[in-house]
């Protein structure tokens, strides 16, 4: 779902899959009142595309950019739409990154604060959260080109692999698809994911190998920074290999990383399994899943006063380039009275205000 036609154009998605919404000229431009309006106008519309797609799904996931425009003005409404079905309803919000303007933190403060509540007020089973400042670390030798597709698989796969492997028997350890439903739907509140790669040459050269990836490499392999790990309620992980790996890898090995998790979070629900999955390489995939927990505090205080910081700086700017604009002349009653008879009719008949109107009524297309 989307405002501006040409982001809908790249995505490897059924045409029929895809639905745009024809509000102003394309896009929203971060306005965040932009969106709303635009969700409200074609509220219809979406509640029918929704029934359409989604009613054979088990579980609905929302996924929208907190910094953005659509994504972030409209998630609240399409999550209220899908809580509507009756059926259980993820949120995944990406958080900015460190190179995004302050008008996109500003955006991802207020849309967090939205969906945390709709959390705590149980609207939605549970918020994911990841964040982009920290992916851009994990990722930052890749070029533009790859970086994106690149990260985006990062934060669909453990999700993904939880998902489909829970459906799978191993002659190992499975993973309880029960276990995984409750972690998701019941612990409610925030949930975080994440993955770590433990190459041939670390495992088979130290014997603490698996368990470090766990015990000292945790934070490097998450989706978001900032969080209480010890507040999950439960925690799932998952051991995958080809079946050559899990063969000739001491049991005590895998053990120890389940022995860590026990110990570390001893409040905590565990589940845990071991698959073997195809693969290329000889290395050691972990993936982790932690749910239940409170907001990343520290992440949410900093977003919090980048945003007031760039956003207060921005308003001094707007007023002093205003007083620059004033050329001195003297005005007497009737010219100040005309000003404010053309203030108000610029609020209600500005530029962009027409353009909107104008698009609704399928008058002006740029795009022909």
């Amino acid at each position: 779902v989307n405002t501006a036609k040409q982001d809908l154009e790249l995505l490897e998605i059924p045409e029929g899959h895809k639905f745009f919404m024809n509000y102003s000229l394309g896009g929203t431009g971060k306005d965040l009142e932009v969106a709303r309006a635009a969700i409200e106008d074609n509220l219809e519309h979406v509640k029918t595309f929704i029934t359409e797609h989604l009613s054979v799904a088990d579980v609905l996931i929302l996924c929208a950019s907190a910094g953005g425009g659509t994504g972030a003005g409209s998630a609240s409404t399409i999550a209220s739409l899908l809580a509507a079905s009756g059926k259980p309803v993820i949120v995944m919000l990406i958080l900015p990154g460190s190179t995004d303007d302050s008008q996109a933190k500003f955006n991802a403060v207020q849309v967090l604060s939205e969906m945390a509540d709709m959390a705590s007020k149980e609207v939605i089973n549970s918020l994911v959260l990841v964040d982009n400042a920290k992916i851009e670390l994990a990722y930052s030798n890749l070029g533009p080109a790859q970086f994106w597709k690149v990260a985006n698989n990062a934060i669909v796969e453990p999700l993904h692999m939880f998902n489909a492997l829970a459906a799978q028997p191993s002659n190992l350890e499975s993973l309880d698809p029960m276990d995984l439903a409750k972690s998701l739907l019941e612990a409610g509140n925030c949930v975080l994911f994440g993955s770590n790669r433990v190459s041939r040459e670390d495992y088979e050269n130290d014997d603490l190998a698996l368990v470090s990836s766990i015990s000292d490499n945790l934070e490097h392999g998450l989706l978001a920074s900032g969080f209480d790990l010890k507040e999950a309620q439960s925690v799932g992980i998952l051991v995958t290999a080809r079946q050559e790996v899990l063969d000739r890898i001491p049991t005590q090995s895998i053990s120890f990383i389940f022995k860590f998790i026990a110990d570390e979070y001893s409040s905590a629900r565990v589940f845990k399994g071991i698959y073997q999955v195809p693969s290329d390489n000889d290395d050691i995939q972990i993936y982790f899943i932690f749910s239940g927990m409170g907001l990343p505090r520290e992440r949410v205080e900093s977003l919090k006063k980048e945003a007031d910081r760039h956003m207060t700086a921005l308003a001094d700017k707007k007023k002093l380039s205003a007083g620059k604009m004033n050329v001195g002349l003297n005005k007497d009653r009737a010219t100040t009275a005309a000003d404010k008879m053309l203030d108000k009719i610029r609020k209600n008949k500005s530029a962009v205000g027409k353009l909107i109107s104008a698009s609704r009524k399928d008058i002006l297309d740029r795009r022909r």
